[in-house]
């Protein structure tokens, strides 16, 4: 192999570590979904983190987990003009738990969570997903 194929190899190689290094560390959180209410009701995640989320459903009824795009402001009640502005989503059934995997986004800020069934986010299950 040539010198320059040598060296040109080794500087991939030192620039693919570098970005791998960069990338944020992946996420594992857990929230309990009650009647009604999040715990906890703010998550904190690193902008394009790979974040784990386990829902454990501890309430009476089934729950949704549900965060929306940046700046989205849900309607109350949820309906269909909601769904196209939601990111991730996940739902867990009475007294079970389910996991799911989604990439938290890009931009830094606030993202609002809810659970969109009918009368939960009025009845104060909300929460925010804080990007860093």
């Amino acid at each position: 192999m040539s010198r320059n194929r040598v060296e040109g190899f080794l500087i991939l190689t030192g620039l693919t570590l570098a970005l791998v290094a960069c990338a944020p560390k992946p996420v594992a959180v857990s929230v309990v979904a009650y009647d009604f209410f999040f715990d906890p009701d703010t998550i904190e995640v690193p902008a394009g983190a790979e974040v784990t989320l386990t829902l454990i459903n501890r309430g009476r009824n089934e729950h949704v987990w549900l965060v929306f795009e940046k700046g989205y402001t849900p309607t109350f009640p949820y309906d269909e003009d909601d769904a196209p502005h939601v990111f991730a989503r996940t739902i867990a059934d009475v007294t079970s738990q389910e996991t799911f995997t989604f990439t938290a986004p890009s931009e830094k800020g606030e993202y609002t969570i809810i659970c969109s069934l009918p009368e939960h986010a009025e009845k104060g299950m909300i929460g925010m997903l804080v990007v860093k």
